[in-house]
């Protein structure tokens, strides 16, 4: 009867206890690693960026790059990862006006906001 308590009181306090333990980033979507080698077959398909800085659970400066079909981190000092920013933002500036998802490739919304993309390019 003690084992049984025992066992009850010890599952009780793990459901109590596991939710209120997240791994990092669980509520922030970021990069926790950089990708190594991304080839520029993939990179050149880029249809969106966002910078990101460190902050919160994200502690790694990098680039998340957004292609038709996955998420990428890139490190913001890699020549190819820069390459790739400066192609997108010249598309954008031949598309002028409000692309549409349709222009951009867009088969899916990211959940990242794509604010402060400008700081990403290094001079």
């Amino acid at each position: 009867m003690d084992a049984r308590l025992l066992v009850t009181l010890l599952l009780c306090f793990l459901a109590v206890w596991a939710p209120a333990v997240q791994p990092q980033g669980a509520f922030e979507d970021c990069c926790l690693a950089y990708h190594r080698h991304i080839p520029w077959s993939q990179l050149k398909l880029v249809t969106s960026y966002h910078c990101q800085q460190v902050s919160g659970s994200c502690n790694l400066p990098a680039v998340i790059l957004f292609l038709p079909k996955k998420i990428l981190c890139g490190h913001p000092r890699d020549k190819n990862v820069q390459r790739a920013i400066r192609l997108l933002e010249r598309r954008r500036k031949k598309n002028q006006g409000s692309p549409t998802r349709k222009k951009l490739g867009l088969r899916f919304q990211p959940k990242v906001s794509r604010g402060n993309q400008g700081s990403c390019l290094l001079s």
